[in-house]
């Protein structure tokens, strides 16, 4: 099968990956459902056939370029039509008694569900099972069980604008790179459209949650019996990130969660201590102050101070060059970023969801000490 473009990288681990598409439905504060699809990769034995394309319609990419934030990015795009993953969808489960965990992923806003394919394929070679939430209104691209796909709500884009642009207007301030800590810190507070939308996929999380328990109850599913559901990780891109660290000051079954490079909106961890492990990987560690409850015990932080807030998705490897190309300050090659969140997330959740004392993102930091910053316990 032909190319266009990079090609994703192969998983590291023993297992061949394996995905399907769901939905599960979310019950709103007002009573209202809102459905929320997801894409499940999971370890898979040895497949037969074609791997799935990255985008497996044109429809994808049309929804896509209807956003003036991806235009510089459109030529890049159109070759997602034609790139193999590694995923196949419905292979079978390899027959094994062990239990998978789990992990639920939250795409960056106005992105789509599997924004960080590299790192589901990664984490699914290896033995965890990764449920990719599309959060309808909130993606470019989110199917639904009528087949409809739902774009992005403009009415949401609008709001969140008007709150920044009255916050800028009462600090006179329009970089957000020019703001101090405690500017920062009432912008969080002062962006109640977004910050309504991290509690709003948290909810979706939750309901997730419930979900991965049916389903790993049902004896109709592949993977019925096969999931540990004893508690879950959490990992998220931007306003995802946000909402991971955010899921898990509500729900007992959180284990640990993960925020790559988003600004925590809301004011919930600024003011309460994160009760499990949390990692936030950034770009800088300037507005983290503003972001956290100080000397917090259970975060860590993980500075790479050559990357961009790109390189924390999937665009580190399909638009890497592009993006080093056109921004200088970008000290770190697009591939080496993926290694090292995979490196780093792999660690994570391997010693706080499967126990092993072995793994340590202190060990997996220490080989990229040219590029990253670590710093423990708040």
């Amino acid at each position: 099968m032909e190319t266009a473009g990079p090609a994703l990288p192969l998983p590291g681990g023993v297992y061949a990956v394996g995905f399907y598409d769901g939905s599960l439905m979310c019950e709103e504060p007002d009573g209202s459902q809102t459905e929320i699809g997801f894409r499940c990769f999971y370890p898979a034995a040895e497949p037969s056939g074609e791997p799935a394309l990255y985008y497996p319609q044109r429809e994808m990419l049309d929804m896509q370029l209807e956003l003036p934030l991806y235009e510089p990015f459109a030529a890049m795009l159109e070759g997602l039509l034609s790139l193999p993953t590694h995923s196949f969808e419905g292979a079978k489960p390899p027959e094994t008694e062990e239990k998978f965990p789990v992990v639920v992923y939250s795409h960056g806003y106005t992105t789509f569900a599997w924004s960080n394919l590299i790192q589901f394929e990664e984490l699914a070679s290896r033995g965890y099972v990764v449920f990719a939430l599309s959060h309808p209104g909130d993606a470019f691209w989110a199917p639904t069980r009528e087949g409809r796909p739902i774009g992005v709500n403009q009415a949401t884009v609008k709001a969140a604008e008007d709150d920044y642009a009255r916050f800028a207007q009462t600090v006179n301030v329009t970089d957000p790179d020019a703001l101090t800590l405690e500017e920062i810190a009432a912008f969080l507070r002062a962006s109640v459209t977004i910050g309504e939308r991290v509690e709003a996929w948290t909810r979706h999380t939750i309901a997730a949650f419930d979900e991965i328990e049916r389903i790993a109850g049902d004896p109709e599913s592949p993977l019925a019996g096969r999931l540990d559901v004893s508690g879950y990780g959490l990992f998220g891109h931007s306003l995802g990130g946000a909402a991971s660290l955010n899921t898990a000051l509500f729900d007992e079954r959180v284990r640990a969660a993960v925020n790559l490079d988003g600004w925590q909106y809301g004011f919930n961890l600024a003011e309460r201590a994160i009760p499990v492990p949390g990692l936030v990987m950034a770009t800088s560690a300037r507005h983290l102050p503003a972001n956290y409850l100080p000397g917090d015990p259970n975060l860590a932080y993980a500075i790479v101070p050559g990357g961009t807030h790109w390189f924390f998705c999937d665009f580190a490897v399909l638009a890497g060059d592009a993006l080093r190309a056109s921004d200088p300050s970008i000290g770190i090659d697009g591939n080496t970023m993926s290694r090292l969140t995979g490196d780093m997330l792999l660690a994570f959740f391997d010693r706080h969801l499967r126990g092993d004392s072995q793994a340590s993102i202190e060990k997996s930091a220490a080989g990229y000490a040219e590029y990253i910053k670590l710093q423990l316990h708040g």
